[in-house]
């Protein structure tokens, strides 16, 4: 039998994993990385992922208008946007990648999205 595959969650050092620490979750069907910025994220790193270790991939970048780096959130949601429209053309479920943009402070709504994510 195979074992589940998780999720991964990254998770932008501003923002998310700053969200991810005062959330005080201890996620069973996650796997949490901290990323210096979401803007960093690779299509092809994350179709990697995808293919070979996860089965959905949620990013929690900085707010927009708010990212540390400037453009960084701004950068990963296109990518995200490209990703879901080659996904799309191959007839695959756009569903294994989410792009969420909060602020520090949006504590309960990144408790929603883990909470989502373990269901």
């Amino acid at each position: 039998m195979t074992a589940k595959r998780k999720n991964l969650f990254l998770l932008c050092e501003n923002s998310g994993y700053l969200l991810f620490e005062k959330a005080g979750i201890t996620p069973n069907n996650s796997d949490i990385r901290e990323i210096p910025c979401a803007g960093r994220v690779e299509k092809n790193e994350l179709l990697d992922l995808l293919e070979n270790e996860y089965r959905k991939i949620i990013i929690v970048s900085c707010f927009e208008g708010a990212c540390h780096y400037v453009y960084g959130n701004k950068r990963c949601a296109k990518k995200i946007e490209a990703l879901k429209k080659d996904l799309t053309e191959l007839s695959l479920d756009t569903e294994i990648i989410e792009f969420h943009s909060l602020s520090a402070n949006m504590l309960e709504d990144f408790r929603e999205i883990i909470n989502k994510a373990e269901s």
